[in-house]
């Protein structure tokens, strides 16, 4: 199954913590899409947030999602993000993991929603997204990341900066 990941962070020294996260994803799959790094400006976050670098990836995975899920919770607690029931809704934080896609599979439930609920409003997933995946197709839907993308661009384009690094 193709699963896509956010990768985020806000803390420390961000373009280490998503190229360890990268290394991390690569041992639970050797086959990895990953986009370039991007720079944006914090969103709903607490004022003072420092901006954050972001990439999306792509791996094969084949087994449970929650087990996935445990998997990126547990190494972003080993980082340095604080538990799951301490944690201040979008703190800053030195590594975070969202599952954004896995396949085609649409789920809601308490701890996992896919596709990812807010990845069609955040520029900093979006981006990255449509440069490894452009004709990614929201599940239910023929609506291309790269037309998320757009229409994200029109709606959030003077609110969320988000800049490739070079």
């Amino acid at each position: 199954m193709l699963i896509g990941v956010a990768l985020g962070s806000n803390l420390g020294n961000r373009r280490k913590q998503l190229d360890d996260a990268v290394d991390f994803l690569q041992t639970l799959s050797p086959c990895l899409l990953l986009s370039s790094y991007y720079v944006s400006q914090p969103v709903d976050c607490p004022p003072g947030s420092d901006y954050f670098y972001n990439a999306v990836a792509q791996i094969e995975y084949k087994g449970d999602l929650l087990n996935l899920l445990d998997s990126f919770q547990k190494y972003e607690i080993e980082q340095g993000r604080g538990l799951k029931s301490a944690r201040e809704l979008n703190a800053p934080r030195p590594i975070d993991l969202d599952i954004l896609y896995a396949d085609d599979q649409r789920m809601a439930e308490e701890r996992l929603t896919l596709p990812h609920e807010r990845m069609t409003e955040r520029l900093f997933v979006l981006e990255p997204l449509a440069e490894i995946r452009p004709d990614w197709q929201q599940p239910g839907t023929t609506v291309t990341a790269k037309e998320l993308l757009h229409t994200c661009r029109m709606k959030f384009g003077k609110e969320q900066v988000c800049l490739r690094i070079v």
